[in-house]
């Protein structure tokens, strides 16, 4: 859970990591991490700790700045909390690399999985306002009022003109009714609008494109066409393993690691590797299934089965 939520951090923040809290007998936070001064039966304390509270370190300063750059090269980089962290005790989860212009005010982390995301949101919700706006002002009130240009050119009924309108709109709206005179007549135009799921469908596009997810995991949407949605689920894995998955790899192997010494009492090689999303079908159950199938279809054809019961 501690990693889980380290890993989040990283991806959606910029930053986490997992501090490596040991017993006194196997060293200070300040000092490396010495798997063999731990015992068995010993407790680890799994930090979860944000971008934020893992401050920059200098050789001088023992509390720093949140502003303070984090010095990857030191031997102790970090403070949590005023505590010196050496950075073999911490598990470090870092989102998308941030260019050099930028990177100060990242302090050196990394940047949030949504920053890139940025533009492409903020373009698809002016785009919905848009045509939100457009829909709204899409029907046009038309009053057809007996002697309109007689009273518009008379600055003394000018205003009492106003009114009226006013009035009229205001019943409208909130009565669903229009009182006029018997002389006078009102319509109403409808504009037309066309393009607009052309418009949301490429809205989705750039989404997917710039998060780098299918449209049918992100959307929910069915395959189209012949397609089984193989080709989408393969390449949503392959962006799940390159981009989730094998980042937390090496944090994985050093906490098993820890957790070997403690419970074993002894080191152990370890190496370790997430299974797939997704399990393959094995080739015997592709052909007991189109033997069924052919089964089914054979019964179905002399009449020893209703279609109800191949359904």
């Amino acid at each position: 859970d501690a990693l889980k939520g380290a890993a989040v951090w990283g991806r959606v923040f910029g930053g986490g990591a997992v501090i490596i809290n040991t017993p006194d007998h196997a060293g200070r936070p300040d000092e490396p991490l010495d798997l063999s001064r731990l015992k068995k039966g010993d407790r680890i304390d799994w930090i979860v700790a944000d971008c934020w509270e893992l401050m920059g370190c200098t050789a001088d300063v023992q509390i720093s700045s949140p502003d303070v750059m984090v010095n990857w090269q030191e031997d102790c980089p970090f403070t949590y909390y005023g505590q010196k962290i050496h950075k073999s005790r911490v598990l470090l989860f870092r989102g998308k690399e941030i260019p050099s212009m930028y990177r100060p005010m990242g302090r050196g982390w990394g940047m949030s999985y949504f920053e890139h995301l940025a533009r492409t949101l903020t373009i698809t919700w002016k785009a919905q306002n848009s045509r939100a706006e457009l829909l709204d002002d899409a029907k046009t009130d038309i009053y057809m009022l007996k002697g309109l240009n007689q009273q518009a050119t008379n600055p003394a009924l000018n205003e009492a003109l106003k009114n009226r309108l006013r009035i009229i709109q205001q019943t409208k709206n909130y009565g669903s009714g229009v009182a006029l005179d018997a002389d006078d007549e009102f319509r109403q135009k409808q504009t037309q609008f066309s393009g607009f799921d052309k418009m949301q469908e490429q809205d989705r596009y750039d989404c997917a494109a710039d998060a780098r997810i299918v449209m049918t995991k992100l959307y929910g949407m069915t395959p189209g066409g012949f397609s089984n949605g193989d080709n989408d689920r393969a390449s949503y894995e392959d962006m799940v393993r390159s981009e989730v998955q094998n980042p937390c790899i090496p944090n994985l192997i050093t906490a098993f690691k820890v957790l070997a010494v403690t419970t074993i009492g002894e080191p152990m090689d370890i190496d370790a590797d997430f299974p797939p999303l997704t399990k393959e079908k094995s080739e015997t159950d592709i052909k007991t299934r189109q033997e069924i199938y052919n089964l089914c279809i054979k019964g179905l054809t002399y009449g020893t089965i209703t279609p109800g019961q191949f359904a």
